[in-house]
C-alpha cells in the first residue's frame, strides 16, 4: 500500500504496487456489513460492470477478493 486515494461512507480507494509485477494499481475496499440489501445488489451490479467493460478510457477491473469474515470485497 502506497497512499490512500480516496474515503467515501463503505470504504476507501487506496493505491498499491503489485509485489509480483511492479505495477501500480487502485486497490477499492467496500465493507458491506451495514449495507441494505438493496445497496449490496447495487455492488455486485458495479462489480459485474467493472468486470466486463473493455474501453481504452476506462480504467481497467483486475480482480475481486470477498473476505465473508470482515464482510468487505
Amino acid at each position: 500500500m502506497i497512499e490512500t486515494i480516496g474515503k467515501g461512507s463503505f470504504g476507501s480507494v487506496v493505491k498499491v504496487k503489485s509485489k509480483k509485477n511492479g505495477k501500480l494499481y487502485a486497490y477499492k475496499e467496500i465493507f458491506y456489513e451495514k449495507m441494505t440489501q438493496k445497496e449490496r445488489q447495487q455492488l455486485v451490479n458495479e462489480v459485474n460492470i467493472l468486470r466486463d467493460l473493455d474501453n481504452e478510457y476506462i480504467v481497467r477491473y483486475k480482480d475481486r477478493i470477498i473476505d465473508k469474515s470482515k464482510q468487505v470485497i
